[in-house]
């Protein structure tokens, strides 16, 4: 595999009547989401044995879970766990961006006259996107890649995660785990 080439794991909640229906479904979003998120346009699912080889990710997850299951309880859990991390990060770097700016340098994204910050700090707020770091906070956020997904939309709330796996009308919540480039 080449050095510029890492990837994501992307978990993906999708209700449908049995597993080939959660696939297909699973997919059409992996779509949207590789066309809006990625680089590269391209997702691999773990159905995909060619692809898992010719970028050599390991076959790790089944192509699709139920939800409810015990593996996709850990990676729905492993999903969740990390959009908590990734905002709580961003709220940490908010803090300090309100605490030791203005609110010229923050929309301007102005590094100058940081002289009297220290570099610890600086290095904390990471310059030169500190107002991504407030979308992030709101749930709005672009550059952070989001791991959990729910009708094409980043799980960012416990609420909407719920609902994800809760699904009505004689549906089941499945989980597509896929790999994504980034």
């Amino acid at each position: 595999m080449d050095d510029w080439m890492r990837f994501t794991i992307v978990r993906v909640i999708v209700h449908a009547k049995d597993e080939q229906e959660a696939l297909i479904e699973g997919k059409k979003v992996l779509a949207k989401i590789a066309y809006e998120l990625t680089v590269h346009g391209i997702y691999i699912t773990y159905e995909d044995k060619e692809l898992l080889d010719d970028f050599e990710v390991e076959p790790i997850f089944p192509p699709v879970l139920l939800a409810s299951s015990p593996e996709g309880m850990q990676l729905i859990e492993e999903g969740w766990q990390c959009a908590v991390e990734a905002f709580m990060d961003a709220l940490e770097k908010v803090k300090l961006a309100v605490r030791y700016l203005t609110p010229e340098q923050i929309m301007e994204e102005d590094s100058l006259g940081l002289g009297n910050l220290s570099e610890e700090v600086k290095r904390k707020i990471s310059f030169p996107c500190i107002r991504e770091q407030f979308l992030e906070v709101g749930g709005r956020g672009e550059d952070d890649f989001k791991l959990l997904y729910f009708e094409e939309l980043p799980i960012t709330r416990r609420r909407r995660l719920n609902d994800a796996l809760n699904p009505s009308k004689g549906l089941t919540a499945y989980v597509i785990p896929a790999a994504f480039p980034n």
